[in-house]
């Protein structure tokens, strides 16, 4: 069972855990769900492998449907003996095998480095009984799409989720909104009660998932100013806090170890393989699904999985960001767009290319091409430690409009509305799109750098230029001797490309 072998090892497990302590307050607790089994993807066109959530992963180091996991703040004397972290699994099942970097010894309880395993039908009676004690004061967790669990012929995890809710306060703050209205509850006169029950009610209107929430629904019944003493009195009991923790948890995932940018390179080199095969299928008449079929085939050969759709838009569908629909036949010549996200061991690799199809973009588009690709580069070269994220945002914001002074893409005023100018940045890793970056660069940071421009086919904009979309995508490692290129390896220059576009890169399944 390859799920239970971590990669990282006890050592980066144990730290991790340390660092979420060290910042917790006194009698508090974290509670991470590892998430539910998603049988397919949206589409009902293949399997979808279990998607673990990245905090229960980073801290733990298991992906298994259908678990809990709970960091103290110190120690706790459990019927195991002191336990510092303690995780609940779905099975009753012997699970001896290597998981965590530790050896487990084949039972439930406790094991090495004040870690107890427990089985998942207990977690009912230790919410009952340890987190809605007074000895926990205040619990970190962040909020649950309960609609995305949908593990075959049980609603075991639903379940547990919602005992988790209703054992542990009168009602579950689930997003920032929802904890901005909780505030206002806690604090208003029985005056002001008429204005913000309008106010609540009206969002709740807008938010069918959130008119669950027991106090806001209590809020809208208030009729004396006892029941809303009453009612702010429980609401000073509420444990959880998403916000809190959400900021400690990304205090220490913002920064990479060697042993992650080790996982983070294995994904890239399978994403190169991946990528370079449905690249080389990018000629006259083939179908965008072929390119796709290539590149997951890779993919999965190598032992990844995707971590996103797969991005194949030829022609006019080139200028349509995030177009996912890979039906149409490539033409004779002009760009075509891949965009592909793999992951392996937890850890995800994302690129980004336009091709020339056969190996030509057509003079204008070539021209489109380079200049966006300059802009690109001078972009990733600025990634370096200390410089500020503005400044990027400041050399594409002017590259584009040398571009367009250059190029001239729109013919009147009414062009503008269908151009879209992209310059994107975030944090890479553990997810698509991992955490804020802050103000500026620092050591240790894996970044994705998006330069796009789509070119709408609406009125204003240049006859020429009418359903043309160039889109390119990096991943960029900041160390401490400068900035490097993780994904290099695959091609960017014109050449390169159109070697690979006009050499095939034959599979097995030819």
């Amino acid at each position: 069972q390859s799920d239970l072998q971590d990669p990282l090892g006890s050592a980066f497990r144990a730290s991790a855990c340390t660092k979420v302590r060290t910042q917790l307050p006194a009698k508090s607790c974290v509670v991470l769900f590892s998430g539910g089994f998603i049988a397919q993807d949206d589409a009902q066109r293949f399997a979808q492998p279990f998607g673990c959530d990245p905090d229960f992963y980073y801290l733990t180091g298991l992906r298994i449907p259908n678990a809990v996991a709970v960091i103290f703040s110190e120690p706790k004397t459990l019927v195991e003996g002191s336990v510092g972290t303690l995780i609940f699994l779905p099975d009753k099942t012997d699970y001896g095998l290597v998981s965590m970097g530790y050896e487990y010894r084949g039972k439930f309880g406790l094991q090495e480095g004040n870690l107890a395993i427990r089985q998942a039908s207990q977690w009912r009676k230790f919410c009952m009984e340890i987190l809605a004690n007074e000895s926990v004061e205040k619990i970190y967790t962040k909020p649950m799409r309960l609609s995305t669990f949908l593990e075959p012929g049980s609603a075991g995890y639903q379940e547990n989720c919602s005992i988790f809710y209703s054992t542990l306060a009168p009602g579950f703050p689930f997003g920032q909104q929802a904890q901005a209205r909780f505030k206002k509850i806690a604090t208003v006169d029985f005056k002001s009660v008429p204005a913000l029950a309008q106010e609540i009610r009206a969002w709740i209107g807008y938010q069918a998932q959130e008119s669950c929430i027991p106090l806001l629904d209590r809020f809208l019944q208030v009729q004396t100013s006892e029941e809303l003493m009453t009612l702010q009195a429980e609401m000073r009991r509420i444990k959880i806090n998403i916000q809190e923790y959400t900021s400690t948890y990304w205090s220490q995932r913002m920064l990479k170890t060697e042993a992650e940018l080790v996982l983070i390179r294995k994904s890239v080199d399978i994403l190169e393989d991946a990528f370079k095969a449905g690249a080389s299928r990018a000629s006259a008449g083939k179908a965008e699904a072929r390119l796709q079929a290539a590149a997951e085939y890779v993919a999965l050969l190598n032992g990844a999985r995707l971590a996103m759709p797969v991005v194949v838009a030829s022609g006019k569908n080139s200028a349509r960001p995030n177009y996912v629909a890979n039906a149409a036949m490539l033409p004779t010549s002009g760009p075509v767009i891949l965009d592909l996200a793999v992951e392996i061991n937890g850890y995800k690799a994302r690129a980004t290319r336009t091709l020339p199809i056969g190996g030509s973009f057509g003079v204008d588009v070539k021209a489109l091409y380079e200049g966006t690709l300059a802009l690109h580069q001078k972009q990733i070269k600025a990634c370096i430690a200390g410089a500020s994220i503005a400044s990027i945002g400041g050399i594409a914001s002017a590259g584009f409009t040398e571009l367009d002074k250059t190029l001239i893409f729109t013919s009147n005023g009414l062009g503008a509305r269908h151009i879209i100018k992209v310059q994107f940045l975030t944090g890479i890793g553990l997810e698509l799109e991992e955490f804020p970056l802050g103000n500026t660069f620092q050591n240790g940071q894996v970044l994705s750098v998006e330069t796009s421009i789509y070119l709408g086919d609406g009125d204003g904009v240049t006859t020429k230029w009418r359903g043309t979309g160039i889109a390119l995508r990096d991943m960029v490692y900041i160390g401490a001797n400068g900035t490097e290129v993780l994904t290099k390896g695959i091609p960017s220059d014109l050449a390169s490309l159109t070697a690979l576009v006009q050499a095939p890169i034959r599979l097995q399944e030819d």
